[in-house]
């Protein structure tokens, strides 16, 4: 093989290896950075907190041009959350607070809920992200009752509406649950006979304040209208 032909071939392979290495740096970033700025992230964290945190997970994302990391409190791995580079800017940014409050109002709602729609298809219990950075400067976290935290719950059921009392009762009881508890929250229930057309799914949804005006289940039938 001629020098004339090694130098191409070795040339040919040096730009396709460029290229490939461009090409990964682009979507997945730089892979020492992951680490440099993970390790950023989790020092901001337990200054914040004053708490240890674990990293399971290194992210990049091309679109932003920021990296993320997804981390657990090392005393409790259940709550796992995002936390990263804030876009634009040299700060950080966390859902750690809208995690805990998430679980705590699970603590609270799981188990009325299930007993009003033992045959519910799923339910969901999340916190509005982005409010933790404004609510939470500092440790500790309060409970979410204590806050103007918004918590939102998402009740899934595998049946067509009707419209009977029923139905109307389960809500009822549900709104007043929601009531007796405490918190800033918003209900959100679909009728979903069928997951594959969503012509036939009816949604309810009350707000925070709706909910505080209804005290009789006369109540809840002149918020019909919120029944599509």
């Amino acid at each position: 093989m001629s020098k004339l032909v090694k130098m191409v071939l070795l040339i040919s392979c040096f730009i396709v290896l460029s290229i490939a290495t461009l090409i990964y740096v682009t979507f997945s970033g730089l892979p020492w950075k992951k680490y440099t700025v993970g390790h950023e992230i989790v020092a901001y964290l337990e200054k914040k907190y004053d708490q240890s945190f674990e990293i399971e997970e290194r992210h990049y994302n091309f679109k932003e041009g920021n990296y993320h990391i997804k981390v657990h409190p090392v005393k409790n791995p259940t709550i796992s959350f995002s936390a990263g580079e804030e876009r634009g800017t040299q700060s950080y940014t966390d859902e750690y607070p809208e995690e805990v409050w998430a679980m705590q109002a699970e603590m609270d709602f799981k188990d009325m809920i299930q007993e009003l729609f033992p045959n519910l298809r799923r339910y969901h219990i999340s916190s509005v992200y982005g409010q933790g950075m404004e609510l939470v400067v500092e440790p500790p976290i309060k409970n979410y009752k204590e806050t103007e935290a918004s918590i939102g719950i998402l009740i899934n059921i595998p049946q067509q509406f009707e419209g009977t009392d029923e139905e109307f009762e389960k809500m009822y009881h549900l709104i007043q649950y929601i009531k007796d508890n405490g918190g800033n929250i918003e209900l959100f229930i679909a009728y979903e006979p069928d997951e594959n057309n969503a012509r036939r799914t009816v949604y309810a949804n009350f707000t925070n304040d709706e909910m505080r005006e209804i005290n009789r289940l006369e109540d809840v039938k002149i918020y019909y209208d919120n029944v599509e």
